[in-house]
């Protein structure tokens, strides 16, 4: 599977999945405690989501969460595990009316208590509130648990006084004491000492050479390395000295102000997936959950209605890439980038034309198709032309295609009624055309050919631009330019960085990325993710800078433009 990053209604991308195909699900939607709350890039596509969803009140929220959480049923694997955040404003109502009505009761495993803070807002009448809550559901009795162990405390750390060359240990007992001694084991020498030994003369050599005994002047005891000790199982209790919270100095942060910490997600997906395993966020705000997947060699799909946390959570895994391991992964955005439908392959191109009619591609690979790139409705035939001003002769051909293909497969019309929408609202009935000729754009006598061939021979056949069936805008045109100013005798500058775009109107965010440039290598000097003013300001010393600046529009599409600088 390959990883997915998708821009949308997450109801309506979640009907699209597979049943039965995800191992792990974990969102964190938000919470039913104020609307405005909820609004946390405020982008057109993120109210445009939550719009519906607190009007009513309790119920109305509660009714918003049971189609995801319906979807999220469905496609689990039988072996799957569903983590569901949430405070406790709803608390009740999700874990009564949604999970346990659609998981089963039986299928409850935990309800987790995050303690994410150590202060309280002040109230005057009610104890503070610290706490989230993450209820796990499992789908089956069979599903996917590992065990996770928390880091040893302080004052368990102590007990490792001692160190050698592998590091930090401590020491255990390994001759017989109290009941141990009284079972009838026999006593025996090892190098100079006559003890009850718990290892016998065999192993206990193997460990002296492989140096993991410590000698004292009773004996000897065995070495218990430091970073050989798992630490304690995880409870249901994570607490914020566990699982701190994210803040604003970490290194993690990103600018999101309701941010999970990557070790919260960390243990989630250790606990509940394998490597190679299917992780998918519908909710993925900041892109946390994606990220840790990433990092522990999960496969991925992440979803959110925000093109601003599409964008975010894209630059956020294009920044793990490496120049030695580039993530490759499809970002699937509200509207397709004009320019990537003109330079896609002709084979992919023509697969995603045939398949959004609710036609069948009619070849699996690259090869001769004798004009015929799809059939739909066992009946019309789709021809595909990623090219402008199609002409008469393309009418012709479809013609023969009709022909041949009726006559060799002996085709029955199966259906009088397929409603499909074009892009400006039009609704036309398919199953009226003989075949459909899909092109960027077409020449002046295409269509008096088509109306002569249904005129003479009775074949009708419908036209279609791209645009007509595709949503397709045009990425923004990103203009950077830097201007600098000496900082007195320092020798540095200060260098003004201002994106600027062709329509300001459409950009929801830019992002600024300094790479520097060393001895051929690239290491990343600043991050911006999340800069709403098209402005940067840095101080940069002497060397080689290449600053790129990205502008995310509210359909996902992203544009840019990039400037190198060096500072002598």
């Amino acid at each position: 599977m390959q990883n997915q990053l998708i821009l949308g209604d997450n109801l309506e991308v979640l009907k699209g999945i597979p049943s039965e195909s995800v191992d792990l699900i974990y969102i964190d939607p938000p919470f039913f405690s104020n609307r405005n709350y909820a609004v946390i890039w405020g982008d057109k596509g993120e109210i445009r989501s939550f719009e519906d969803c607190w009007d009513g009140g309790v119920d109305t929220y509660i009714n918003w969460m049971h189609k995801r959480v319906e979807q999220i049923h469905r496609i689990l694997k039988p072996t799957g595990s569903f983590y569901l955040h949430c405070d406790y404003h709803a608390q009740a109502e999700l874990k009564v009316y949604v999970l346990n009505k659609i998981f089963g009761i039986k299928n409850f495993r935990n309800e987790i208590t995050w303690k994410r803070t150590n202060t309280t807002k002040f109230q005057s009448n009610t104890f503070g509130t610290q706490t989230d809550k993450i209820f796990l559901y499992s789908k089956s009795n069979n599903f996917t648990f590992n065990k996770v162990f928390k880091k040893l405390e302080e004052k368990q750390e102590k007990l490792y006084s001692y160190q050698d060359e592998k590091g930090k240990f401590q020491t255990v007992n390994i001759v017989a004491a109290g009941v141990q001694k009284y079972n009838g084991r026999k006593e025996f020498e090892f190098m100079g000492f006559t003890k009850q030994w718990l290892y016998t003369k065999e192993n206990l050599q193997k460990m002296y050479d492989e140096k993991i005994l410590h000698q004292t002047k009773e004996g000897f005891r065995k070495k218990q390395y430091l970073d050989q000790v798992l630490g304690s199982t995880v409870s249901d209790l994570w607490t914020d000295e566990d699982v701190k919270p994210v803040q604003g100095s970490a290194k993690e942060w990103i600018g999101y102000p309701t941010q999970k910490p990557e070790k919260l997600l960390e243990r989630i997906i250790l606990a509940s997936s394998n490597p190679g395993d299917v992780v998918l966020d519908c909710f993925c705000g900041g892109g946390t959950t994606i990220a840790v997947a990433q990092k522990l060699g999960r496969n991925w799909i992440g979803i959110d209605q925000s093109p601003s946390a599409f964008g975010v959570t894209r630059q956020r895994i294009l920044n793990l890439s490496t120049q030695i391991f580039r993530i490759e992964f499809e970002a699937k955005t509200a509207r397709w980038d004009f320019d990537v439908l003109r330079n896609m392959d002709d084979f992919e191109f023509e697969k995603l034309v045939v398949k959004t009619l609710g036609g069948e591609p009619t070849k699996q690979s690259k090869g001769g198709d004798m004009g015929i790139d799809g059939i739909l409705n066992n009946w019309s035939v789709i021809s595909v032309k990623r090219s402008d001003n199609i002409g008469r002769k393309v009418v012709d051909d479809l013609r023969s295609a009709i022909l041949r293909f009726r006559r060799e497969k002996s085709v029955i019309k199966k259906s009088e009624q397929i409603e499909f929408q074009l892009q400006h609202g039009e609704i036309v009935n398919l199953a009226d055309y003989d075949g459909f000729i899909v092109a960027f754009s077409f020449g002046r006598g295409l269509k008096s050919e088509i109306a002569q061939l249904e005129r003479e021979e009775g074949f009708k056949v419908l036209p279609l631009k791209v645009e007509d069936i595709l949503p397709v805008a045009t990425k923004p045109k990103v203009v950077l330019k830097v201007e600098c100013e000496k900082l007195g005798e320092t020798g540095n500058y200060k260098f003004t960085a201002t994106a600027t775009t062709d329509d300001a109107r459409l950009i929801e965010f830019f992002a600024f990325k300094i790479l520097v440039k060393n001895k051929g290598l690239e290491e990343i000097l600043v991050i911006d993710n999340f800069n709403k003013t098209g402005l940067l300001e840095i101080e940069l010393k002497k060397g080689e800078y290449q600053i790129i600046a990205t502008a995310t529009d509210e359909f996902g599409l992203i544009g840019k433009d990039e400037v190198e600088i060096v500072v002598n």
